[in-house]
Order: C-alpha cells, then sequence, then structure tokens
C-alpha cells in the first residue's frame, strides 16, 4: 500500500533522459522518500532525499564509498 521508500534507477544512454527527468519529478510527486541514480560509465550514485515534498540532494557516492539506506 502507498508509495514504496526508496526508487533506484540505473542509467543508460537510452533511458537518461527518462531516469533523470520524468521518472524524477514522478517519483516526487509520488511521495517517494529516496531516489538514487546510478550512472555504471562513471561508477556513481547520487542520492535525493524527499524534504517538504522537493528532492534535494543529499549527495554523490563513487568507488569504494559505502551507502546505507535508513530504510
Amino acid at each position: 500500500m502507498g508509495s514504496p521508500d526508496i526508487a533506484m534507477e540505473i542509467l543508460s544512454k537510452s533511458t537518461l533522459k527518462l531516469d533523470k527527468m520524468i521518472k524524477f519529478y514522478h517519483d516526487q510527486k509520488a511521495g517517494i522518500h529516496q531516489y538514487w541514480i546510478v550512472d555504471p560509465v562513471y561508477e556513481s550514485i547520487d542520492v535525493f532525499i524527499l524534504k517538504n515534498g522537493v528532492y534535494q540532494k543529499e549527495g554523490t557516492y563513487a568507488n569504494d564509498d559505502v551507502l546505507f539506506s535508513i530504510f
């Protein structure tokens, strides 16, 4: 029931615009608390946290960084 707590999108050339724009705003509107964008080319993860109904970038993680979700 309700929306998921976290959404993770893995980028590819064919879905770049969809993941970084359309899905991003759709998931924000749906109230999904965390949105992660995984970029396999740059081996990085951008983490966004929903605050007051708007995604705010929490950070970018790469290589040996350890990333945890509170969910």
